[in-house]
C-alpha cells in the first residue's frame, strides 16, 4: 500500500487491459468505495478528461470464495497524490476485501474502451480547436477559463465576449477538419524538467 500506483497509461495510452494486484481499499464520503491497485491502465480524472471506467475481473475461485460477481464495475478513476483510486459500482464488505481481494492474486483490469477513446479524441480536439482559433485570429489568446468533457462533447468557455464571429468559427472548423483528415500521429513524452520527471505531456 505504500508503493505509488504504476501508471501504465503513461507508457502505452492504447493499452486496453492489464494485470494488477489490489493493494488497498478505502472510501470517499461522497464518491463511495474505491480500490488502489499496484498498477493501472486507467487514466484518472484530470485536465478536463473524465476518469476511466471499466471492469476488474476476479478469478472463478476468488469470486466463489468471496461470494462476489466475477466482474466488479469500475465507475470512475481519481488521483490522490501518488495513488490512483478506482471507484467501484458495487458495495463490498471490508472484511471480504481484506480476506479475499487485497493481495490475493493479480486480476485483469479492462477499460471501457469506446468511452476512453471518445474522451481521448474530444480532449485532443479541444486543444486543437484552440490552436486553430489562434490561427484564424492571427494572435494568441488566453486559455479557456472553463474546459470540460462530457460523454459525447466538450466545452471550452473563454473569459471574453465574442471571441469569434460566425464566419471565423466556420473557418476554424474548416481548417481543423482539413488538417485532421490528413492524419497526424499524437505522441506522449515525459517532461524534461528534473524537478518533475514523472509528468507526461
Amino acid at each position: 500500500p505504500d508503493e505509488p500506483t504504476e501508471k501504465d497509461f503513461q507508457v502505452e495510452s492504447y493499452q486496453k487491459e492489464c494485470l494488477a494486484w489490489v493493494d488497498d481499499h478505502g472510501r470517499h464520503e461522497k464518491k463511495g468505495q474505491f480500490l488502489i491497485l499496484s498498477n493501472t491502465n486507467f487514466y484518472p480524472n484530470g485536465g478536463g478528461q473524465k476518469g476511466d471506467r471499466g471492469t476488474l475481473l476476479l478469478s472463478d475461485a476468488v469470486a466463489k470464495e468471496a461470494g462476489l460477481p466475477r466482474e466488479i464495475p469500475i465507475v470512475d478513476t481519481r488521483k490522490d497524490k501518488d495513488f490512483i483510486q478506482h471507484y467501484i459500482g458495487v458495495e463490498i464488505d471490508e472484511e471480504v476485501l481484506e480476506e479475499h481481494i487485497v493481495g490475493a492474486e493479480k486480476f485483469k483490469l479492462t477499460l471501457d474502451w469506446p468511452y476512453r477513446y471518445t474522451q481521448m479524441r474530444l480532449h485532443s480536439t479541444a486543444h486543437l480547436l484552440h490552436c486553430f482559433i489562434e490561427k484564424v485570429l492571427g494572435k494568441e489568446i488566453g486559455f479557456p477559463s472553463y474546459s470540460e468533457l462530457f460523454e459525447d462533447r466538450g466545452v471550452n468557455r473563454y473569459p471574453m465576449a465574442n471571441v469569434l464571429t460566425r464566419e471565423q468559427l466556420e473557418q476554424v472548423i474548416k481548417l481543423q477538419n482539413e488538417w485532421t483528415a490528413t492524419g497526424h500521429e499524437i505522441t506522449t513524452y515525459p517532461s524534461d524538467n528534473p524537478d518533475d520527471p514523472d509528468w507526461f505531456r
